[in-house]
C-alpha cells in the first residue's frame, strides 16, 4: 500500500471491457468510482477479479497506469476477464450482452480485502451482478461486514 496519509476509496464489483463494435473500453461502475476518487485525490483501489488471460493483463496494466492500486484484484485461471458486448446499432437504444461465468463471477472475500477494507474511507460496491450471480452476492455481503460503520461510506 502507498500514500498512507489519503484517503482509500474502494470500488469493489465488477471490472469488465466494454466491446464495441470497432473498439473496447474499461468500464465497470465500482473501477470508475475508484479512478474518479483517484482523479479527486484519495487512493482509489479496484477490487475484483479478472482472468489470467491478455484481457486480464491489459485491464492491470491501464489501471495501474492511471495511477489505481491494483493489488486487490484476484486473478481467475479458469475463467476469462468480463466482457460486456455493446450493441449501438440503434444509438437511442443501445443493447449490453453481458456474458456470464466470468473471472468477475467467483470474486471471493480474502484477507486482503479484509485489511483494506477496514481502513477504507469510502466503499462502493457493484450491484447489477449482485441480483442476478448468487456468487457474486454472497462476496459483496460479505465484505459489508469488514467495512467499518462509523466512519466508512
Amino acid at each position: 500500500m502507498t500514500q498512507p496519509h489519503l484517503p482509500i476509496v474502494i470500488g469493489l464489483g465488477e471490472l469488465l471491457w466494454d466491446c464495441f463494435a470497432d473498439s473496447r473500453l474499461p468500464g465497470g461502475a465500482p473501477a470508475n468510482v475508484a479512478f474518479h476518487a483517484c482523479q479527486l485525490g484519495c487512493r482509489g483501489v479496484v477490487c475484483s477479479r479478472v482472468g489470467h488471460d491478455p484481457l486480464g493483463d491489459e485491464l492491470l496494466e491501464f489501471l495501474a497506469g492511471q495511477g489505481l492500486e491494483t493489488t486487490l484484484i484476484q486473478r481467475d485461471a479458469a475463467r476469462p476477464t468480463s466482457t460486456v458486448t455493446v450493441d449501438t446499432s440503434r444509438p437511442d437504444q443501445p443493447r449490453f450482452t453481458i456474458h456470464e461465468n466470468v473471472a468477475w463471477d467467483h470474486l471471493a472475500l480474502e484477507t486482503p480485502l479484509e485489511q483494506w477494507l477496514g481502513q477504507a474511507a469510502a466503499v462502493c460496491f457493484g450491484h447489477w451482478p449482485s441480483a442476478r450471480r448468487p456468487r457474486a452476492r454472497r462476496s459483496s455481503g460479505q465484505s459489508e461486514r469488514f467495512a467499518p460503520t462509523a466512519s466508512c461510506l
